[in-house]
């Protein structure tokens, strides 16, 4: 390497008299020409590659249950060909729920098509889902948890997709509109309690979910979204096959400082609907239809005085998710979370919160409260 660096050096100190002896040799002009344009190429860094990511440990006390620890490592990589051709991708790999996983979070090819358009292709986070676009990483998500319309055991919005998707964004006066549409693999029905997977490594059938979102943004503080997927999730060659599944969502932010606070605040909403069609056939004979969301509110006074009560944040949340009434799995459930965090850096945070889960069911025979106190730590990097 040192070498390298002195011929380079080299080359560039003494150039005017290489260039004057060389100026009958097309061959060794030629050569320096290349090598001008290499160290010229390797300076404008038309290649380059970044490691970003973020780590998190978190304490869950259930009320009724043994008390456990949890840590995640995702490193994310970003790469850029040209400046036209990027590449993203996040590994995560976690240790949860007695057990180790390893999982592709999302990596996908992009390429600029303009300023006002992307084109991707991959295993992407689902521009529909709000949530999970843009709030999920543990050093962004102003809790320790995940609201349950995206958690695994009882979500009803894909968290990601493999497939393609277009993007972009575009002025409007002052103001600005958001877009997305894509295309992918799409859920898959359980016929024995109507609920759909949305693990999509692979496709039951040759239709594929189709999606967007678009939003408005009247002023940089607020963005007002729409998101909608629709898909046959049905096996191929049964009765099934044109069972249907249509989810929409809505998703609100506003976040601005606050002077007479000493600080800023953060509103944050999203409602998702799963509705899929009632066949008539077996033990799918209802009404088929979820609902969930949340609705959070954080408060931070980071132009306080004090040191120590500049770093802090108070946040409230609330979400549910509603399951079908005749369905198997037909359980309501409302929560409401308490949260402290303490900001170390701009990225790093210790989170502490203490949340109530009341539980029911329509016929009466479920009628409980679950509480549960989770610590975390949280870096983004």
């Amino acid at each position: 390497m040192k070498r390298l660096i002195l011929v380079v050096a080299l080359v560039f100190l003494s150039g005017t008299m290489v260039q004057n002896w060389a100026q009958d040799n097309s061959d060794v002009n030629k050569r320096l020409n290349d090598l001008e344009k290499t160290v010229q190429s390797f300076r404008a860094g038309t290649h380059r590659f970044m490691l970003a990511g973020l780590a998190q440990t978190s304490f869950i006390k259930e009320e009724g249950a043994p008390s456990t620890i949890e840590t995640a490592f995702e490193p994310i990589f970003l790469y850029r060909a040209t400046d036209k051709i990027l590449f993203e991708g996040e590994i995560e790999a976690e240790i949860e729920d007695g057990g180790q996983n390893l999982n592709l979070e999302y990596g996908q090819f992009i390429y600029i098509v303009n300023d006002y358009l992307t084109f991707g292709a991959g295993k992407f986070l689902n521009p529909a889902n709000y949530f999970m676009e843009r709030l999920h990483p543990a050093w962004i998500n102003k809790m320790p948890d995940k609201p349950f319309f995206v958690h695994e055991e009882t979500t009803i919005q894909a968290p990601t997709h493999i497939g393609f998707e277009l993007r972009g964004a575009a002025p409007i006066n002052s103001a600005k509109i958001e877009y997305a549409a894509f295309l992918g693999n799409g859920p898959v029905l359980n016929p024995n309690d109507g609920t759909v997977s949305f693990k999509n490594y692979g496709d039951n059938n040759s239709n594929k979910v189709i999606g967007g979102r678009v939003s408005f943004l009247p002023i940089p503080q607020m963005e007002i979204g729409y998101g909608l997927e629709v898909a046959r999730t049905g096996d191929r060659d049964t009765p099934l096959r044109d069972v249907k599944a249509v989810n929409n969502a809505v998703d609100f932010t506003f976040t601005d400082e606050v002077p007479g606070l000493k600080g800023g605040i953060d509103v944050r909403a999203q409602a998702v609907w799963l509705t899929i069609d009632n066949p008539n056939m077996g033990a799918l004979t209802f009404d088929n239809t979820s609902v969930g969301g949340y609705g959070q509110i954080a408060y931070h006074p980071y132009n306080a005085n004090n040191n120590f009560f500049k770093n802090l944040e108070f946040v409230y949340r609330f979400d549910w998710s509603n399951q079908p009434d005749n369905a198997p799995n037909n359980l309501e459930m409302k929560r409401s979370g308490f949260g402290l965090n303490y900001w170390l850096t701009s990225s790093s945070e210790l989170k502490f919160a203490y949340e109530t889960n009341n539980i029911t069911s329509p016929d009466g025979t479920v009628d409980d409260t679950e509480n549960r106190f989770i610590a975390q730590v949280a870096l983004g990097f």
